[in-house]
């Protein structure tokens, strides 16, 4: 007895622990468990002793039989096998099926009388009938075979003459543990699919990790590819048109030197201007690589932009709605360069007089629309100019890697108008594109 207390004391320690990892489902297989084996037994052999007129070795012989295989079949196949493989299901299945067939073969060869024991492996029976058979089949096979069994015991417990209530109180008995059996096949089955469906669930999503990552990746590598064509460029366009200017100023001062000495020295002064503003460009430029993400903020960043705007002479009206609490750090960079590019373009091009900076942020986006009233130009020959249209190019491929867009309107001596969409988390964008919402 203490050994299958034992037994059973472990079956309940490995039960809650694995209840945790599965909440708590295995929870319903050891309360059926334990009310088959510590009430439905019991109470069944109760009954065999006082009818059967058994000896107290018969009834512990059976008992620790029904026992044996009982706890046996629980531990190995419902602990050890949790998802239910078919061939261990379909071999138990065949040994209780033989069980009960060989019951009935005996009722022929034993005069109408049958040893109601055989029958109480029935509802295991029931219970792998669940997994072997589809459920309709199931369903009605484990009601045929409980009738017969019920009919065999009804007719051998009424030759006894036994009271109509014991009868019907065994009966009843007999029923309501094979209902439970079956029902405890039906919740371990639904456990299972869902344990496989978590499976599949988890398969799908390590895959979809896994592409996030590879694009991820690829936005890396992109934007690498991305920062150095831009640095190039400004390396071109800004600091060579400086040296370019400071180059012409110091020759102009060389040939003054003897002929006008104040020209001589505006030249030089004029060069060492160019000289302040190139090594201030280069200066940016490291800025861009050291600027922590946490540390961002567009309305800081274009404060520069705007000031060299009014320095040349362009009235420059800036609005800004709302603030850029939890937008992605991508977004907010890719609008800041977008900004950059357009005024930088406005003042080497345009020739406007105004220039209207709106700026909005919503709900799940922002919105930024560069609009001046410059000369204008060919949109589309521009962008499709590698060399020429590089700043609007690289643009709309930034804003294409982070979910966004860019709309160009320009019109010869109408001005131009920049009208950009940036999303407030493009990871999540890209996750719904792969499976992950």
């Amino acid at each position: 007895m203490t050994k299958v207390i034992e037994i059973i004391d472990n079956m309940c320690k490995t039960t809650l622990m694995n209840a945790k990892k599965n909440a708590g489902k295995k929870n319903i297989r050891l309360l059926i468990v334990l009310f088959y084996l510590l009430i439905s037994i019991p109470i069944q052999f109760s009954f065999m002793h006082n009818f059967r007129q058994n000896t107290k070795l018969e009834l512990v012989i059976k008992f620790i039989i029904f026992a044996i295989f009982i706890i046996f079949e629980l531990i190995e196949y419902c602990l050890a096998y949790p998802n239910g493989e078919k061939i261990l299901v379909k071999v138990l299945f065949g040994i209780r099926l033989f069980s009960i067939l060989g019951s009935f073969l005996l009722w022929f060869y034993n005069n109408g009388h049958v040893e109601p024991f055989l029958f109480n492996f029935i509802p295991l029976l029931a219970f792998y009938s669940f997994f072997v058979i589809p459920r309709s089949f199931s369903i009605l096979f484990t009601i045929t075979i409980s009738t017969i069994s019920v009919w065999f015991d009804i007719t051998d417990l009424a030759q006894k003459n036994l009271e109509i209530y014991y009868i019907i109180l065994l009966v009843f008995q007999r029923i309501i543990i094979i209902i439970i059996f079956y029902l405890f096949g039906h919740f371990w089955q639904t456990d299972i699919q869902k344990s496989k469906e978590k499976e599949q669930l988890l398969e799908q999503l390590n895959k979809s990790e896994e592409n996030l990552r590879k694009y991820a990746r690829e936005i890396a590598k992109t934007s690498v590819l991305e920062e150095r064509t831009r640095i190039a460029r400004d390396m071109h366009d800004s600091i060579g048109h400086s040296l370019t200017t400071i180059q012409i100023q110091l020759r102009t001062a060389l040939a003054f030197i003897p002929v006008d000495i104040t020209k001589t020295k505006q030249s030089i002064n004029a060069a060492l201007e160019v000289a302040e503003s190139s090594l201030q460009d280069i200066r940016d430029v490291l800025s861009d690589f050291r600027q922590d993400e946490t540390q961002f903020s567009f309305k800081e960043k274009i404060t520069p932009i705007i000031a060299t705007l009014s320095q040349s002479g362009i009235i420059v009206k800036l609005q800004i709605a709302d603030d850029d609490e939890n937008f992605n750090y991508a977004s907010l960079v890719a609008l800041y360069r977008l900004v950059q590019e357009g005024t930088t373009n406005i003042l080497k091009h345009a020739k406007a007089k105004h220039v209207s900076i709106l700026l909005s942020y919503l709900k799940n986006e922002a919105e930024l629309i560069i609009e001046d009233d410059g000369i204008g130009f060919n949109t589309k020959e521009q962008i499709n100019d590698v060399k020429n249209g590089m700043g609007l190019h690289g643009l709309i491929e930034r804003f294409e890697l982070i979910r966004g867009n860019i709309k160009i309107e320009s019109f010869q001596n109408k001005g131009t108008k920049i009208i950009a969409h940036a999303p407030k988390d493009p990871v999540k964008l890209i996750g719904e594109e792969v499976g992950l919402d």
